[in-house]
């Protein structure tokens, strides 16, 4: 309400700079998922060749942070980053993120692009949410 009504800012909870954000793909809605993977993967690409990355979690054909949960959508990609330690770069995690996402757009046809910082959730059902389940099987 305090946000809503303007009496605060919505940086009244800063979201910090864990090192790592979400780039967030989307191609036309009429693309496979073999062609979402293909054009995943020149994101990754991309991506890692940048000096302030240390690595990549993608997920393909599903997204996160709606109310509903995971979704299955074959057009679509989630590419976690992790970056160096703060120490390490010259700018945030949400800083990077923007400059990557702008460097996508300029670089890279086929795809829209937007940049998720993770941080401190303002709503929680807003964030991305991974779990994941493992399983040992036993051969006798």
């Amino acid at each position: 309400m305090l946000v809503s009504n303007g009496f605060i800012g919505s940086e009244f909870v800063s979201q910090g700079d864990k090192g790592e954000f979400i780039m967030r793909l989307e191609l036309p809605k009429s693309s496979t998922l073999e062609e979402t993977n293909f054009k995943t993967r020149e994101v990754e690409n991309f991506i890692s060749k940048m000096p302030e990355v240390t690595g990549l979690f993608t997920t393909v054909g599903q997204t996160t942070g709606s109310m509903s949960g995971s979704q299955a959508t074959p057009y679509a990609a989630e590419i976690t980053v992790k970056m160096v330690d703060a120490e390490k770069r010259n700018m945030t995690a949400p800083e990077f993120a923007r400059k990557v996402e702008i460097q996508l757009e300029e670089n890279i046809v086929g795809a829209e692009f937007t940049a998720v910082p993770i941080g401190l959730p303002v709503l929680p059902m807003m964030l991305p949410f991974r779990l994941c389940f493992q399983a040992l099987t036993w051969i006798h």
